[in-house]
């Protein structure tokens, strides 16, 4: 039997503002990559923790927890490309930018996830990020638009760019729980202002895969139909 390729660790943002989201499924953003990216940035408090996905327990504050990650893999690629000689000239790593700003005491986290892979070994495959409503089931909105309250879980994947000599992670989209959904308009102040209301509840009662999170009030998604999800490595 194949060994079982070992999951990375998953991580939790707590309640945000999903901006410019891309994350229905079949619906990738091909603007700049011709396969499709999904991608979302999540906008939270500047001090906003980050929790463990299996065991839900606070790893510390996510921008802190963030810049350590990219620290290390600064670091270690480092050690392991500094000094070395390519077509001529000495490799010096540098870092990359962070996955992450910070503006007006807000926080931006940006994550996303390659609509299509070509492994080095293995067979091409697609992907999506698993979508969750507020009670943990999976939901498949037709629309996910600017303002949508959702948690987002995502994996830490450092990197090394070979052309730039530039170390630096990407966080790997992985799931969405929508707490609030918002399917249309433009951001704006009212975006932001949504208030928790009795939702629809989704029909269908598959497993409860909910990537570590917890059940919330607000958005129950319901079973209108829409892309088939191909579910990725999910």
């Amino acid at each position: 039997m194949a060994e079982q390729k070992k999951r990375n660790p998953r991580f939790v943002t707590p309640k945000g503002v999903l901006v410019y989201p891309h994350v229905v499924t079949g619906k990738p953003d091909t603007k700049y990559v011709g396969s499709g990216v999904y991608h979302t940035y999540v906008k939270m408090p500047e001090d906003a923790e980050l929790f463990d996905a299996k065991t839900g327990k606070s790893v510390g504050k996510c921008s802190d927890f963030l810049t350590e990650k990219l620290d290390a893999s600064f670091e270690k690629f480092s050690e392991e490309h500094n000094g070395k000689k390519k077509k001529g000239k000495v490799v010096e790593v540098t870092e990359a930018d962070p996955p992450f700003y910070i503006d007006e005491g807000e926080l931006f986290v940006k994550t996303k996830l390659n609509a299509y892979v070509e492994p080095t070994n293995g067979e091409p495959f697609t992907q999506a990020p698993a979508l969750f409503d507020a009670k943990g089931k999976p939901t498949k909105p037709k629309r996910v638009w600017n303002g949508t309250i959702a948690k987002v879980a995502f994996e830490v994947v450092p990197y090394f760019n070979q052309k730039d000599s530039e170390a630096g992670i990407t966080l790997r989209l992985k799931a969405i729980q929508i707490i609030e959904l918002s399917t249309g308009g433009d951001m704006d102040g009212g975006a932001f202002g949504f208030g928790q209301e009795e939702g629809y509840e989704d029909g269908d009662d598959g497993d409860d895969d909910s990537q570590g999170f917890d059940e919330e009030e607000g958005y129950e998604g319901n079973d209108e139909e829409n892309e088939e999800d191909d579910g990725g490595d999910f």
